[in-house]
């Protein structure tokens, strides 16, 4: 079964990789000032 050390640890995969996703975006779109 899960353990909540599994779960937690899926959560911060999941937000991680969000995050990563948004940093990548914002790389590749041009700065606008």
């Amino acid at each position: 079964g899960l353990n909540v050390y599994s779960i937690l640890q899926h959560d911060t995969l999941v937000m991680t990789r969000d995050a990563i996703n948004r940093i990548v975006e914002r790389m590749h779109t041009p700065i606008s000032r």
